[in-house]
């Protein structure tokens, strides 16, 4: 940040630091974890199926299918969004922050409530409109939060559910390029989490 003072926020800028900092240490030892778990039930399936004749070790496959998949797909995307969240709803209180924040070193009278809209639409306007700091939300960074939002509303109001009649599900899912789409679901691949991080980050700087 590097509007008036550094850090301009005091303790609730270092603690939006921390958090980010702290979401990428266990995000990285997440993913190691899912890779270390799926490759341990691989060896693990491998080496039970070599007990049996062919016939048996197709059956033996479809059973353990279940298995697979969840270690391959379903946990990781559930620790995924979980991250995402959590590091989009930080970002989202921080921006809220400084709009306070500036409300009362200016002394200004509007308040971000009195904004309409809702979320970091609501923060965008509040400080670029009533602060007067418009330049980041021109960035290519704010270009990218605003697909996050997108991810954001499909897996807090659909369920993660992807559908292609959807201009805004076709763009994030053009765009960014560590999200995917798989049984009409929208999935976070292994760098999605550090990406978003990242984004917020460089975005913070600007203002």
């Amino acid at each position: 940040m590097n509007l008036f003072n550094k850090p301009i926020l005091g303790y609730a800028e270092i603690l939006f630091d921390y958090k980010m900092d702290t979401l990428e240490e266990l995000i990285k030892n997440t993913e190691n974890s899912l890779v270390k778990n799926l490759q341990d039930l691989e060896n693990y399936i491998e080496e039970k199926a070599n007990e049996f004749d062919e016939d048996q070790k197709q059956e033996y496959y479809d059973f353990m299918s279940d298995d697979f998949w969840k270690h391959k797909d379903d946990y990781p995307q559930i620790v995924r969004k979980s991250f995402f969240l959590q590091a989009y709803f930080s970002f989202e209180h921080f921006l809220n922050e400084i709009c306070n924040h500036f409300k009362q070193k200016l002394e200004l009278t509007l308040d971000l409530k009195d904004i309409n809209g809702q979320g970091l639409e609501r923060s965008k306007i509040y400080i670029s409109k009533v602060i007067g700091v418009s330049s980041p939300f021109q960035s290519k960074y704010w270009t990218k939060i605003q697909l996050y939002n997108q991810i954001r509303n499909v897996f807090v109001h659909n369920a993660g559910e992807y559908d292609d009649s959807n201009k805004k599900h076709r763009a994030t899912k053009q765009q960014l390029k560590n999200v995917d789409v798989k049984n009409y679901e929208f999935m976070l691949n292994e760098e999605f989490c550090i990406e978003v991080i990242n984004t917020f980050r460089e975005f913070t700087k600007l203002i």
